[in-house]
């Protein structure tokens, strides 16, 4: 997927997908200097860490009301 920054206002890219749809993203999240008009190529991974994290929170939590 790729998008263009369309503009930067107060640390947030508006950034305009090929679909036409648009997405935000703040500007320290970018390790290149990122400019309006810069074309970018996005990709969406999965966390397994931070997913492992919330659902052993999760069952934490589970466990702990049905214990009380």
């Amino acid at each position: 997927m790729f998008g263009s920054i369309d503009r930067i206002e107060n640390n947030l890219a508006v950034i305009k997908l090929e679909n036409g749809e648009q997405i935000t993203c703040p500007t320290d999240e970018f390790i290149f200097d990122a400019k309006e008009g810069d074309v970018i190529d996005i990709l969406i991974t999965k966390k397994s860490e931070k997913q492992n994290d919330a659902e052993t929170k999760a069952k934490d939590l589970l466990n702990e009301i049905l214990n009380n």
